[in-house]
């Protein structure tokens, strides 16, 4: 079962075996909070495993 403690670890492992998020989608994806737009991303780490 998947507990938020196991989600948790999870995108830890992820992150450390696929990097972090670059800086500049870090900033377009804040921009585009900012403009209004829904957050229908998915996460570096995610994008990434994807």
């Amino acid at each position: 079962m998947m507990t938020p403690e196991r989600w948790t670890a999870t995108q830890d492992y992820l992150r450390d075996v696929f990097g972090r998020e670059d800086p500049l989608l870090t900033e377009l994806r804040a921009e585009a909070a900012r403009a209004g737009l829904p957050p229908i991303e998915v996460s570096a780490d995610v994008g990434q495993l994807l």
